[in-house]
C-alpha cells in the first residue's frame, strides 16, 4: 500500500533532469589543457611556472569559466558515499567535467568548473552552493595533482571541457533532497 508523504519523490541520479552534450572521446594532450587553463589568468606564463613547481595558483573566474561551490555534505549525500573513487566516478560520468576538491570553511568542498555566462539564472535558495563568476578567484592545483589537500577529482580532458550547469544543478538538488529538503 502506498504511503503518504509531504516530501517530493527523489529522482534517480541517472538519468539527469537535463540532457548533457555528447562526450568527446579523444582527449587533448596534457600541455594543451594546461595552457588552456592557465589562459584564465592575465599572466598565464606565471601560472605555468607555479604549476611546474607543483604550486597551486589563484585563477580569476568569469572569463574562461566559472565554478559552482558544492559543500562535501551535499556531494557525499548525492553520491551516497564520501569515498574518493565514488565521487570521482560521479564527477566523470554524471557531471562529465572537471571538479576540484579542497577545504572551504574547514569543510570538504568541491568546485565544479562550468561555463561562464553573464545572465545565468542560479536559484536564490541555493545560497550554500553559489555560482561563482567575476570578482571570484579559485585556487587551482597543477593539472597533474590528484592528491589532497587541493586536487583534481576529475581534470579537464580537453580545452573547453566543463561541467554543464544543468548537471551540477541536478546533483545539488538530489543531494539536498536526500538531506531532507531545501534550506
Amino acid at each position: 500500500m502506498p504511503q503518504e508523504t509531504n516530501q517530493p519523490p527523489v529522482p534517480p541520479l541517472l538519468p539527469p533532469l537535463f540532457t548533457a552534450p555528447p562526450l568527446r572521446t579523444e582527449p587533448d594532450p596534457l600541455d594543451v589543457v594546461t595552457t588552456w587553463l592557465a589562459g584564465a589568468h592575465p599572466k598565464p606564463k606565471s601560472v605555468l611556472r607555479y604549476w611546474e613547481e607543483g604550486c597551486d595558483q589563484l585563477l580569476p573566474l568569469g572569463a574562461r569559466f566559472a565554478a559552482v561551490r558544492i559543500p562535501g555534505r551535499i556531494m557525499h549525500t548525492a553520491v551516497r558515499s564520501s569515498d574518493t573513487a565514488a565521487v570521482a566516478a560521479v564527477a566523470r560520468d554524471t557531471l562529465r567535467g572537471p571538479v576540484i576538491a579542497g577545504t572551504y570553511a574547514r569543510e570538504r568542498t568541491y568546485w565544479a568548473l562550468v561555463p561562464w555566462r553573464a545572465h545565468v539564472y542560479w536559484p536564490d535558495y541555493l545560497t550554500d552552493t553559489p555560482y561563482l563568476g567575476p570578482g571570484s578567484y579559485l585556487n587551482v592545483p597543477p593539472p597533474t595533482c590528484t592528491v589532497p589537500p587541493i586536487y583534481w577529482v576529475t581534470r579537464p580532458r580537453y580545452r573547453y571541457d566543463l561541467c554543464t550547469r544543468e548537471q551540477v544543478f541536478n546533483l545539488i538538488i538530489r543531494g539536498r533532497q536526500q538531506e531532507g529538503g531545501t534550506r
